[in-house]
């Protein structure tokens, strides 16, 4: 299933890079068949078992916990990781904006999810982000992983919605997939 796009997994990639070192990662995709100039077209579609294993090597390892997610997502903010769609974002300048565009392009990061913005206030948003069928098919709640993806998609969206300079919105986990829900929804506290 190559429904996700490079520009997902670079937050992954950056942070491996950043643990392990770039001949660390040659050496991965060396191991993985993967020729390093496939990521250096961000609208390239890749699986998203790609970063679900990345991340879950990473965990295995003990360099990426539930109290650095910071870290994994702090990228975010580099236009780098966004590619041409950093264009979109440039002249955005509220938290609101931001979020919402992001999920208007959703389809230019990954398929793997349904995202639905569900309600909007002055002071918040309610997004449910629900997996696709092909998700049946793809182990990204294992033993390893557990609610990692949950936990990282909210930590995303925080951060994505400070690009501009403003704070990250608190974002509340109201339903989580992980634990039982269909979906997962956020409610996104706009500053």
């Amino acid at each position: 299933h190559q429904t996700s796009k490079v520009r997902t997994a670079n937050p992954f990639i950056q942070y491996f890079i950043n643990h392990y070192g770039k001949t660390k990662w040659e050496n991965y995709l060396d191991r993985e068949k993967v020729d390093s100039d496939f990521f250096l077209v961000y609208d390239e579609q890749l699986s998203p078992q790609f970063a679900l294993d990345l991340a879950g090597k990473m965990i295995e390892n003990g360099i990426l916990k539930p109290n650095n997610l910071d870290s994994l997502v702090k990228t975010v903010k580099d236009p780098n990781t966004h590619g041409l769609l950093q264009n979109n974002y440039r002249n955005m300048h509220s938290s609101r904006e931001l979020v919402v565009s992001f999920f208007n392009l959703i389809d230019r990061y990954e398929a793997n999810f349904a995202y639905q913005l569900e309600e909007a206030s002055a002071k918040s948003l309610m997004l449910s982000i629900k997996p696709r069928e092909h998700m049946k098919e793809i182990d990204y709640r294992n033993e390893t992983l557990g609610d990692f993806l949950c936990r990282y998609k909210k930590k995303y969206i925080s951060e994505f919605s400070s690009i501009s300079g403003d704070r990250p919105a608190l974002v509340v986990e109201k339903e989580c997939h992980f634990h039982g829900s269909d979906q997962c929804v956020y409610q996104v506290q706009l500053a």
